[in-house]
């Protein structure tokens, strides 16, 4: 028969992992509204991206302007954006924003440093379920494709799949690779980081 101090232990630890259980939920629900705004928002900008290279295009802009030093961005809602990251193996499609932080996470991956015109941009996004976290099943040898807004596309190829230290940002530099593109795990801890070399580009 249990004392009368085993079933108040019993019922607080009851109480403690309800209370667990109802923080989890509220963690899971909050991400979940973030997600769908950034989803709401990727929806909202592709096409005008999209659109705004093909005007490129047809405007004849020549490759060699996509590759200055300071590289065209076009702003959208008060958000300067680079161009759109594609992902076919995964049929991921996302906008790029230009300058990376907390707030510009929370809606789409972000140039974390570099640039492509000097084969070293790194890109860094949430692990959304509809953006990066799809990632860490990529393979050496799968494709990702870039377009500016210029119009100008460069395809990509995996050529290694890492897991960084989350504390080691300084790694993301590490290596001769044209693009570099990251996100953290589920726990955090670690970044699921594709390090890849230019394939082609039209």
């Amino acid at each position: 028969m249990k004392s009368k101090g085993q079933k108040i232990v019993g019922v607080c630890c009851i109480l403690l992992g309800l209370a667990a259980l109802g923080a989890a939920g509220g963690l899971f629900a909050y991400n979940e509204k973030l997600e769908l705004s950034a989803q709401t928002v990727t929806n909202a900008v592709l096409p005008e991206l999209t659109e705004n290279a093909l005007a490129a295009q047809t405007a004849h802009q020549t490759q060699q302007q996509s590759r200055e030093e300071t590289e065209p961005v076009i702003e959208i809602d008060g958000r300067l954006y680079l161009g759109v990251l594609t992902i076919p193996s995964l049929a991921i499609q996302l906008p790029v924003l230009a300058e990376c932080s907390e707030e510009n996470l929370k809606i789409a991956p972000c140039r974390f440093r570099g640039t492509v015109a000097e084969d070293n941009i790194i890109l860094a996004g949430h692990n959304y379920r509809r953006q990066l976290s799809p990632i860490k099943h990529m393979e050496v040898g799968d494709e990702i494709s870039y377009m500016d807004v210029s119009g100008s596309i460069v395809t990509y190829c995996v050529k290694s799949v890492e897991l960084v230290d989350g504390l080691e940002a300084d790694q993301m530099e590490s290596g001769d690779w044209d693009m570099t593109l990251f996100t953290c795990n589920l726990g955090g801890k670690s970044r699921v980081t594709l390090r890849c070399v230019r394939s082609s580009d039209r």
